[in-house]
């Protein structure tokens, strides 16, 4: 979603295309290449006139921004996080926590730091702010969900570290499934390979991509496509949610508590009485026959 929504947001004064319209054509055309040292970018972009406008204008703006980095906001939008609407990916996710299917959920982000120990940049800074607080009103509204926020610096290649799977190699290997909509964090590329690799069972696990345009190029008997739309769920969602399932997983606690606690029921009398009356029984009916047998016996 950020992508898209920075993009309109850049050509907001120029063009004149809705958001959805935008998110579904800019998905459907733009061939994303991704690396760790040039970062995203959109090449041959086939589409509408508007939506060729918008990233036209996008591109320019960034080449612009290139010169006075120090300044740049990526986004031109204050709360930026906070206005973009889900995907229906997370509203999956969401339903999936509701009814406890996940065990436990990382939510993992990374941002650009400096060799000083702080934010490259004030933007970055805001970002990071931003990101979080969304974070917070969403995904960590249920117990099951732990945010993983990286520093990463540029090194001497010009490559970003810690790279994402050196991260996930170190702190969380026994992963089930991968979600990302950035297929280079999933396609063989030597530096995935070279974490990637380092986690038991890899080629176990499951990893999903959104079904853009430049992630259908990256195939395998584990890697799968989801369809992905813009979602109308909101922070609401997410603490109505949340409140539900703390509320059933008490209820279902108070049950067993009060199971655990149940005074064993007294037998059923009849059950006593029945197997009393027919062992008494059995035995006249042994001695009668037996009386019976011994009078017919001859001395």
């Amino acid at each position: 979603m950020v992508k898209p929504r920075v993009i309109i947001n850049e050509a907001k004064d120029t063009v004149n295309i809705s958001l959805e319209e935008f998110f579904k054509e800019f998905w459907e055309n733009a061939n994303i290449t991704s690396s760790s040292t040039g970062g995203n970018v959109i090449e041959d972009f086939q589409g509408s006139p508007e939506a060729k406008k918008a990233v036209e204008e996008f591109k320019r703006k960034r080449e612009e921004a290139r010169k006075n980095p120090e300044k740049h906001n990526f986004s031109g939008e204050a709360n930026f996080y906070e206005k973009s609407p889900l995907l229906s990916t997370v509203e999956e996710l969401l339903q999936s926590l509701k009814e406890e299917l996940i065990e436990k959920l990382v939510v993992i982000s990374s941002y650009i730091g400096s060799s000083d120990g702080g934010f490259i940049n004030e933007s970055v800074k805001t970002v990071v702010k931003e990101k979080s607080s969304k974070i917070e009103n969403s995904f960590k509204k249920y117990p099951q969900v732990e945010v993983e926020l990286t520093k990463v610096i540029k090194g001497s290649d010009r490559r970003l570290h810690p790279h994402r799977w050196e991260v996930i190699r170190n702190k969380y290997p026994d992963f089930d499934m991968y979600i990302d909509d950035n297929y280079s964090l999933i396609a063989n590329s030597p530096s995935t390979l070279k974490y990637a690799n380092q986690i038991p069972n890899i080629k176990d696990k499951i990893f999903v991509l959104n079904d853009y345009k430049s992630n259908r190029k990256v195939t395998g008997p584990n890697i799968y496509h989801v369809k992905t739309t813009i979602s109308d769920i909101t922070n609401r969602d997410f603490a109505l949610g949340a409140l539900e399932y703390r509320t059933n997983k008490l209820e279902r606690g108070i049950r067993a508590l009060k199971q655990q606690n149940r005074p064993s029921s007294p037998i059923p009398i009849w059950l006593i009485v029945f197997p009393v009356i027919s062992l008494i029984l059995a035995l006249l009916i042994w001695i009668f026959a037996w009386k019976k047998t011994k009078k017919n016996q001859p001395f």
